[in-house]
């Protein structure tokens, strides 16, 4: 044992010499490596845990580059690009009203969005800050100080009223409209014309009544005026319109009872509580309207504001171009005429005024409207007086007032301050607004910072400003007690002054002129402005015969309202509505959500068709719109060296294809649908295990070009439903919990089919071991069942025996008899006529109905089992013939 421990030692020291010396063994090293190649990989591992661990600091990651600036110069946005918000709220803090983008620059919402807010810009850049800030960049000081949930966001500013968030379209022609509600919110009354004209514009307007006595404002008029702006961050489209009547003798016409009054189209409500709290009146105010049409402005990002509206009621929508800055929409305004004749089953004589006004606006405007466009476009450039060209000095005097200066020296100056026009004439240029800024600049200026002047004649400067469209500053100044030539020939003539005034009356005339047409050319550019056509009076009494109040003569009422099909046409699209093929793009659907159907007015939009439209809706007598139409498909024939061919059902063809008498496995799919795609050749793959099998049938439906009834439409694509034989209504779809696959696909299917489907797939399925194993397997169940039915009926005769054997009658007494009874054992005699006799008896004809399936089963199997010994048969007499036609022809080519 000694010897042999010295020499394995002696071993062990040899293997660790030659690994460490100078001609190292490579094979024996790797074998020193793989025997502890586990310790060596643990020590690896707790040392960079080790180092891991030590490692305490935050990730290092790269920064994010600095922004490039989004809205470019010569840009009247300012770009805030580095998200300074202290800087931006500095500005903003000075101007009277501001309207800010809060964007990010890779969002697609917010780069779509960038010309339209600068349209904007351009439009109302003389009254509104614009400014838009990058609040994404993670540097910057918005996103620290700010979450922004999506982009872009719109807010407007006004000073000492707060923040007013715009919520509807970032369209040019949206926006324009959303200022011109935050520049003027109240709207003054003076007669019941101008109510009646609101009401058609609006779904109800809310008067207030105040007096101006003195300077101050009157009680209420400032949260009034508050109301009025907050209102547009949940009402951009201006639903209630908010107005003010400010004398005696108009509030007496308007009949107000309170200093707050909605006036509704069918109602007048008075607000009785306290105007302190604004958000309590917009409450009050808001829970009042009873909507008798409306537009509809779904937002951008997911809403369920249109399904809340059309899951209710059946609903007509107006598909129509809606111009909200010409504040007029012809098309809405016959659909909200024909809603309030609807809608009017009290025949107030005030609804009927209001209608009758929305008539004679629509008249006057198409006349007006042609008259108006050939003015705007009338070039009188070389006709138009330009003030500013004839008479320079005294564009200069129109921005000049007098201050008073005091000199280092003890010296007070009278002094003249102007500010000097970028414009040329007098089209963009705001005496008002200049006068405003000259007076603030004066206020806060120090003459003696631009230099030591000993008199005050030596002060003649001028130096240039940067203030809108002011290009520099001017001072002329003299002693207080002077009366200088100077200022003499400053002085402009009366006669020189009176025409000036003339020309600027007329000047500021034609500029208000001029803002008009800017503002329709921005109007017509987004839409056309078009005027449905008038009916003929003379046969009015037809077809407006039993309209007027039906609302409340039928049980099929509708809900009124139009959506803009400029920005809401997929929306009709998806109704099956073509809008550019209509007449100036309006069209008008009825939609019934319960029963998946809608039905579309064929022809011209007008106040006649839309009347009938709605009559035959009430009535029942419109046919059900198709949103494609019915297209002729070839039939399905199973070509040459095709597996399987699937039929293509249409709306046309569903119900003699879906709805025959045999199982039909329908497949639904959309042409948009990608999981479709993937699953296409699962469903084919199984429909080919059925393609010689006559009781079912396997077909697909384009369900997104289809219309069918409202029970057999699927919520999702893809979908797979079974439709049993006679059970129609029976029908079973495809569990959604399961994925779809050539197995459970399969199994779907047979679980549901008839048994005979069932035996025809088995018998196609089996090949000839399959056949033959079957046929002895059947024969073995053949003979058990026959045993166990012999069985049964020899139970049964014996039962029967029992009962029916004649019995020997003694005479007993009734004593004796209930003693035997009593002491007898075994079944009583009705135990085994009225519940075992009647087991035995099903139980024989369960198993005869065994019998008969196994017997049908046997046959089919032999009939099978034939066809491949004649396809055998077949298969060797051709090789028979084949090999009898190769021996003639070799005795052919040996001759």
């Amino acid at each position: 044992m000694a010897d042999s421990n010295d020499a394995l030692k002696d071993e062990e020291d040899f293997y660790l010499q030659d690994t460490r010396g100078d001609t190292p063994n490579f094979a024996k090293y790797f074998q020193v490596m793989n025997s502890h190649g586990r310790e060596i990989f643990f020590i690896i591992t707790i040392i960079f845990t080790g180092i891991a661990a030590l490692q305490s600091g935050p990730l290092k990651t790269k920064k994010t580059n600095p922004p490039d600036i989004f809205f470019e110069p010569p840009s009247l946005v300012t770009d805030f690009y580095h998200g300074n918000v202290r800087q931006l709220m500095s500005l903003i803090s000075e101007k009277d009203v501001s309207l800010v983008m809060y964007y990010a620059p890779w969002d697609a919402m917010s780069m779509h969005s960038r010309e339209e807010f600068e349209t904007v810009a351009k439009f109302y850049h003389n009254e509104v800050f614009f400014a838009a800030i990058n609040c994404w960049w993670p540097e910057g000081e918005c996103r620290k100080k700010f979450s922004v949930p999506s982009y872009p966001i719109v807010l407007a500013y006004v000073h000492e009223m707060g923040i007013i968030r715009y919520d509807g379209p970032i369209i040019s022609s949206y926006l324009i409209y959303f200022l011109d509600s935050v520049l003027s919110p109240l709207v003054p009354l003076h007669h019941k014309g101008e109510l009646l004209d609101l009401l058609a514009r609006h779904e109800g307007v809310l008067v207030g009544y105040f007096e101006f006595k003195d300077s101050s404002y009157p009680n209420g008029y400032r949260q009034f005026y508050h109301a009025a702006l907050k209102a547009l961050s949940n009402d951009p489209h201006r639903r209630i319109c908010f107005a003010v009547v400010t004398n005696q003798q108009d509030a007496e016409i308007f009949k107000l009872k309170s200093t707050i009054q909605l006036f509704l189209w069918n109602s007048t409500e008075t607000h009785s509580g306290d105007l302190s709290d604004h958000t309590e009146l917009l409450k009050w105010a808001f829970s009042k309207i009873n909507y008798v049409s409306s537009w509809v402005t779904p937002p951008g990002s997911k809403s369920s504001l249109l399904s809340d509206i059309i899951e209710n009621n059946p609903t007509l929508i107006l598909f129509t171009p809606r111009n909200v800055l010409l504040e007029y929409s012809p098309y809405y305004n016959v659909l909200k005429e024909v809603a309030l004749d609807y809608n009017n089953f009290y025949r107030s004589n005030f609804v009927e005024s209001i209608i009758h006004r929305m008539v004679l606006k629509r008249h006057i405007l198409q006349e007006d409207f042609s008259k108006t466009i050939q003015k705007c476009h009338r070039n009188t450039s070389s006709s138009d007086p330009n003030v500013c060209r004839q008479r320079p000095h005294l564009c200069e005097m129109t921005c000049c007032q007098p201050a008073s200066i005091n000199l280092r020296i003890g010296q007070a100056c009278n002094c003249r301050a102007c500010l000097h026009h970028r414009v040329e004439n007098l089209e963009e240029m705001k005496l008002y607004e200049c006068e405003n800024t000259l007076k603030l600049v004066v206020e806060s200026f120090d003459i003696n910072q631009l230099g030591k002047f000993k008199r005050c004649n030596d002060i003649e400067v001028s130096f240039p400003v940067k203030f809108g469209q002011y290009k520099q500053l001017s001072f002329h100044c003299e002693l207080a007690s002077e009366n200088s030539a100077r200022s003499m020939k400053r002085k402009v003539p009366k006669e020189d002054l009176a025409h000036f005034k003339d020309d600027l009356i007329l000047t500021m005339i034609e500029n208000n002129e001029k803002r008009l047409c800017h503002r329709l050319r921005y109007a017509l550019n987004y839409s056309e402005l078009n005027f449905p056509s008038f009916p003929d009076p003379s046969d009015a009494s037809s077809w407006l015969s039993n309209f007027t109040g039906l609302k409340g003569h039928t049980n099929r009422t509708l809900t009124f309202i139009a959506m803009d099909v400029v920005l809401f046409h997929s929306f009709a699209e998806n109704l099956g509505v073509d809008v550019s093929k209509n007449h100036h793009q309006t069209s008008a659907v009825i939609v019934e959500t319960a029963q998946e159907n809608q039905f579309v007015l064929e022809g011209d939009v007008t106040k006649r068709s839309l009347v009938e439209f709605i009559k035959n809706y009430t009535s029942g007598s419109l046919s059900r719109h198709l949103r494609m139409p019915v297209r002729k498909l070839e039939p399905c024939n199973k070509q040459e060296g095709a597996n399987v061919c699937v039929e293509e059902v249409t709306t046309n063809t569903f119900f003699d294809v879906v709805m025959a008498e045999r199982d039909v496995v329908l497949y639904y799919y959309a042409p948009w649908c990608g999981p479709c795609l993937s699953i296409s050749h699962v469903f084919l793959g199984v429909a080919d295990y059925f393609s010689n099998i006559e009781g079912i049938k396997f077909a697909r439906i384009n369900g997104e070009e289809n219309d069918l009834p409202w029970e057999y439409t699927v919520e999702k694509y893809p979908t797979i439903i079974f439709f049993p034989a006679k059970r129609k209504s029976d029908s079973a779809e495809f569990p959604p919990s399961l994925q779809i696959s050539p197995t459970h696909l399969l199994h779907f299917v047979l679980v549901h089919t008839q048994p005979s489907v069932r035996w025809a797939v088995a018998m196609e399925m089996c090949g000839r071991e399959c056949i033959a194993k079957n046929l002895l397997a059947s024969a073995k169940e053949l003979r058990r069942l026959h045993r166990e039915e012999r069985g049964l009926v020899n139970d049964l005769h014996f039962v029967q025996t029992i009962i029916y054997k004649p019995k020997r009658r003694t005479a007993k007494t009734s004593k004796e008899e209930d003693t035997e009874l009593k002491t007898k054992k075994g079944p009583s005699i009705n135990y085994l006529r009225n519940v075992y006799l009647k087991t035995v008896v099903e139980r024989v004809h369960k198993k005869r109905r065994q019998i008969r399936q196994a017997l049908q089963l046997e046959a089919v199997l032999r009939v099978k089992a034939r066809t491949y010994r004649r396809e055998d048969t077949k298969r060797d007499g051709i090789r028979k013939e084949k090999k009898f036609q190769d021996f003639r022809q070799k005795r052919k080519d040996e001759l």
